[in-house]
């Protein structure tokens, strides 16, 4: 922990959160503003609030919590469920439960574990040492398909044609309620939560001062499904035409019909049915890349399946 110290001159009337965050980018606000709150921020030796108005001849000290330098390394124990690889790119068969790649946590085994395992070259593959490789990204909980880049150039062109929107990504999920829409559009505008930082928010439009980016996701009713205690539930599949965080989640939560399982997500309404895995997959891949054409499926696993073989058509 290292301690640093500012003379307030030209920043009068600024938040000290903000000021802060402009003194060390290199941390979230968030976490700016969790030191605050711990009493590591001082201001003329007395503690301090996160929204406290800096004035002119104020005396900051923070003690500064440094970031962890996390190091991921190989694990021959992470198994791959590979579908398909050539000399640019593979593709993973993604079991639910295990974390793409790690975060604050060096100790929890991931995806990228077993690839550094397989792959020691993917090392120097990407745009982050924690997440080599990898073009996209699914959540834990999340099963499916998922695409790694072998090399540099594969990385820059992969990540470029999901940029531009021109691999196709289809999802099954398994939703409560029946839709209405036999199939539809849902665009809204995905901001992080401020009561929960590892939620989304779903906007039907953007709100001033609030950050927040525009997510388009398409839908088609599959089956209309009932349990044996009348509980509906809608079989669908989703074709995200953005990537953000939490997008088919936080959307469909929006829209009163939580993805089962979801309990980051779940309302009042179903919140004492939700206690099972998540049911939401990633099934198909589709691109060009190099002048051929890809496509890649990846059936809904056994769990999923068998949910769904307990319920009956509506």
């Amino acid at each position: 922990m290292s301690e640093k110290f500012f003379l307030i001159k030209e920043e009068e009337g600024l938040r000290i959160d903000k000021f802060l965050k402009k003194q060390f980018p290199q941390f979230s606000r968030n976490a700016l503003q969790k030191m605050i709150k711990e009493g590591l921020v001082n201001v003329n030796n007395h503690e301090t609030e996160p929204r406290y108005l800096l004035k002119k001849g104020d005396e900051v000290k923070i003690s500064l919590k440094e970031k962890k330098q996390v190091k991921v390394s190989p694990d021959n124990s992470i198994r791959l469920w590979i579908v398909f690889e050539n000399e640019d790119f593979l593709v993973i068969n993604k079991q639910a439960g295990i974390l793409v790649h790690p975060d604050c946590n060096p100790n929890i085994k991931t995806l990228v574990n077993g690839l550094l395992a397989y792959l020691p070259q993917l090392k120097n593959v990407g745009e982050h040492p924690l997440r080599p490789g990898l073009v996209h990204r699914l959540d834990k909980d999340t099963s499916g398909l998922l695409l790694v880049a072998k090399n540099q150039d594969a990385f820059l062109n992969l990540k470029s044609l999901f940029k531009q929107r021109k691999i196709e990504k289809t999802y099954k999920a398994l939703a409560f309620g029946h839709l209405k829409e036999t199939k539809g559009k849902i665009e809204s505008y995905l901001s992080r939560s401020h009561k929960k930082s590892n939620t989304r928010i779903s906007l039907a439009k953007p709100r001033k001062n609030l950050k927040a980016r525009k997510a388009i996701t398409y839908y088609q009713i599959e089956q209309k499904l009932v349990d044996p205690q009348n509980i509906p539930y809608t079989l669908l599949s989703l074709f995200p035409k953005t990537g953000r965080t939490h997008q088919l989640r936080a959307q469909l939560a929006s829209i009163n019909h939580p993805i089962v399982g979801d309990r980051l997500y779940t309302n009042k309404l179903y919140s004492n049915k939700n206690n099972k895995k998540l049911l939401l997959h990633a099934e198909k891949l589709a691109f060009n890349f190099k002048n051929q054409y890809y496509q890649f499926y990846s059936p809904i696993n056994q769990y999923f399946k068998m949910f769904v073989s307990h319920l009956k058509p509506q």
